[in-house]
């Protein structure tokens, strides 16, 4: 039987005075993390540091020094957390034993589902709020919540100010959790389309008549119930009677779901894990009333600074004469014989030693939150080499903190919220369909992920939801270029990926600028070996004339000539010298070009010179492609043996409208990991596939070349 209202407020109540003083203490983290240190001292529950200044007072009203500042070391550290916390980590998805490319494609499906979910929840604003949440207070609670208007599940976040955890008999663990807070009923009545509250009627019912003093926009309270097999929201309605209590007026239940999923949808989050306690604890809170102190002393300190600029003067044995004392440049005091005047100042260097103990008690507060000033940008070496390896030195240690944080923290509890996605999916939307869209990580050092789209149901999520998720190192966008550029001298991964990390869109129009330029330089290069081989000055004449000529365009590419019959070039025979062969240029070869291989280092020595047949055993270039007919069968025939599909696949337009192309091969696919498998599969049609990423079946007229379809039927012979 599903719990009521009713029972949750009784658990509720049951640890109200247990969890009252931490909640107070959350929400005093809060005022901090905002500045708000000298209101909270003016309050009855002022901190011990405030309190001296009520012994140092005459009037007990009177806290603190004249002028207050605020210097707020505790939100710089929760803010540094925070960048710290909030990058995405990457997924990987197990491949369930044994492994098959079809187990493959399930656990890429199941990866590329997660992703997907992740954008449609903006769980990178979740994050962010986690890196915020736990520095600073300790706790958060990330739960999931299954959307049935997008058919997917969803991620949300609960602050610890509002949550009541029941834990287990052993502590180690939590059986439930309640949460509970107040907004205003016109909040909840727009969020809310079946809320029908006492203020709600009332104005349905248009009276329009309220007592006077009463608000017509009360607060209402919203309290959640969420364990292993079940999770509520109600909207209670309570008033203030005469005596001042809080009366029930009733609840509404708006959102409820029993599930029997076996696992709670919230799953708590915590910064430094306390054995046998229910709360967490975080970065700043045992720091705070180092800040504090800090903040008196800067306020004590820019006090001191104003009464040593403008001293107090002190007249003596003046008596009552003097009534009014003129200031300013060149103003002068008349005393009578006999009288003093000086002014009051502190002996010694006060001020400057006020500052370092300042500067010491900030340094206590950074060391204190694991977050020394090297993370700030400091460093107290002079020199290059020491100042890096003091920063990995003193850095070491909050590296090692946010990797704890990340792996036992967050990470547990990113890892326990996708196994829940993944079963949620297969149990909640089997039969529904989810259109995903996302990014893909397939390494910790890409900047630029892999795109995807992807339209599913529930029941394609086949296999455990057994998942990992990876947090990549805090890297620039340099150090990941030279890890990129490492990886590529290692042979990890080719040209192209590293081109595409760096936003580089069309790869292949990049290569064929890299190969016209090598080829430039290759043609300047024996241009400069004619030169070299007669250093004359009408050869060198000659050759500078040719090779202007040809940077400006005004002669063909030589290498375009390869291999043709053409008439002997406009300057005749090359010139003839030292390293140059006494014989004709082969007919294409440009003016003052030597006979012979290409110079070495030139970027194209495993071309064949212009006119020269390719060496023995060295490759020969591909011939091109002439554009033939592909029939049906035979179009039909390559596709079924490309291995590794994972989609549906349709061969469509001129080929499956008249049986045959001599132009373009068009396919069609609903998996787009299929379209780079497609285009490895069959070099022969380079050049001539087009193929489109569909949801379904085309509209158009098309031939079903999936894995697994059957082949099309040879037509009959028609009898004569």
């Amino acid at each position: 039987m599903a719990i009521s209202y009713d029972e949750s407020l009784a658990i509720k109540k049951s640890y109200e005075d247990t969890y009252r003083t931490r909640h107070e203490a959350f929400r005093a983290l809060r005022r901090y993390w905002h500045g708000d240190y000298w209101n909270l001292a003016d309050q009855e529950q002022s901190r011990p540091i405030t309190s001296v200044f009520r012994d140092l007072t005459s009037h007990m009203s009177d806290v603190g020094p004249d002028i207050k500042l605020v210097h707020n070391i505790i939100q710089t550290v929760c803010n540094k957390y925070q960048t710290f916390l909030s990058p995405l980590p990457q997924i990987r998805v197990w491949v369930d034993p044994p492994e098959t490319d079809t187990r493959r494609a399930q656990a890429t499906r199941k990866q590329r589902f997660l992703y997907g979910c992740w954008t449609a929840g903006s769980m990178d604003k979740v994050f962010n709020n986690i890196g915020w949440y736990l520095p600073l207070m300790g706790d958060c609670f990330l739960g999931i919540h299954p959307d049935f208007d997008k058919n997917l599940p969803v991620p949300l976040l609960r602050s610890p100010e509002h949550a009541y955890p029941v834990p287990s008999f052993d502590k180690h663990s939590e059986q439930a959790v309640i949460f509970s807070w107040k907004v205003n009923e016109t909040v909840v009545s727009k969020n809310f389309s079946e809320y029908n509250g006492p203020i709600e009627q009332m104005r349905t019912a248009r009276r329009g008549i309220f007592r006077r003093g009463q608000n017509p926009d009360p607060q209402v309270e919203i309290m959640e119930y969420s364990d292993a097999s079940e999770w509520h929201r109600w909207i209670a309605h309570t008033q203030t009677d005469n005596k001042g209590n809080q009366v029930s007026l009733g609840s509404q239940e708006v959102n409820g779901v029993v599930h029997d999923l076996g696992f709670n949808l919230f799953q708590h989050l915590k910064f430094i894990d306390v054995p046998d306690e229910p709360w967490g604890h975080g970065a700043v809170e045992q720091a705070i009333n180092l800040n504090e102190m800090g903040n008196a002393l800067y306020s004590l300190l820019f006090q001191a600074v104003i009464e040593n600029v403008f001293p107090r003067l002190i007249l003596e044995g003046v008596g009552t004469g003097v009534e009014e004392i003129e200031s300013g440049p060149g103003a002068t005091i008349g005393l009578p014989p006999g009288a003093k005047a000086y002014f009051l100042a502190p002996e010694g260097p006060i001020i400057e030693r006020q500052n370092d103990f300042m500067r010491a008690n900030e340094l206590n507060i950074r060391n204190a939150t694991g977050m020394p000033g090297v993370n700030f940008g400091e460093s107290p070496a002079t020199s290059i080499v020491t100042g890096k390896a003091v920063n990995e030195l003193m850095g070491a240690g909050t590296g090692s903190m946010i990797e704890m944080v990340q792996g036992v923290g967050i990470g547990n509890g990113i890892v326990s919220w996708n196994e829940k996605a993944i079963t949620i999916g297969q149990r909640m939307f089997r039969d529904d369909k989810m259109f995903l869209f996302g990014q893909e990580f397939k390494s910790v050092t890409e900047l630029v992920p892999e795109r995807f789209s992807l339209t599913m149901q529930g029941k394609d999520l086949v296999g455990s939801p057994r998942n990992d998720v990876v947090f990549a190192p805090a890297l620039n966008a340099h150090e990941k270029l030279v890890m990129n550029l490492q990886g590529l001298g290692a042979g990890l991964w080719s040209k192209k990926y590293v081109r595409e990390q760096q936003g580089l869109e069309d790869n292949e129009a990049m290569v064929e600028e890299i190969y016209g330029e090598a080829a430039d330089d290759a043609v300047l290069g024996a241009y400069m070996q004619a030169l070299q081989g007669d250093a004359t000055p009408q050869t060198a004449e000659k050759v500078e004339e040719e090779a202007f000529a040809f940077l400006q365009g005004a002669t063909p590419h030589p290498l375009l000539s390869v291999g043709q019959a053409g008439p002997p070039s406009p300057g005749g025979a090359p010139p003839t010298g030292a390293g140059v062969q006494p014989t004709q240029s082969p007919p294409g070869t440009p003016p003052g070009l030597p006979v012979g291989p290409p110079p070495p280092g030139s970027g194209l020595a495993h071309l064949p010179p212009p006119g020269f047949p390719a060496p023995q055993g060295a490759a020969q270039p591909a011939p091109q492609a002439a554009s033939q007919t592909v029939t049906l069968a035979q179009a039909e025939a390559a596709v079924r043996a490309v291995k590794g599909l994972t989609g549906k696949v349709w061969l469509v337009g001129e080929i499956a409208q008249r049986g045959k192309t001599d132009g373009q091969i068009a396919l069609a696919v609903t998996d787009p990991a299929d379209q780079r498998t497609l285009t490895e599969g069959l070099p022969e049609w380079q050049g001539r596939l087009v193929i489109h990423v569909v949801r379904g079946q085309p509209g158009e007229q098309a031939v079903d070349v999936s894995p697994g379809s059957q082949p099309t039927p040879a037509p009959q012979p028609v009898a004569a």
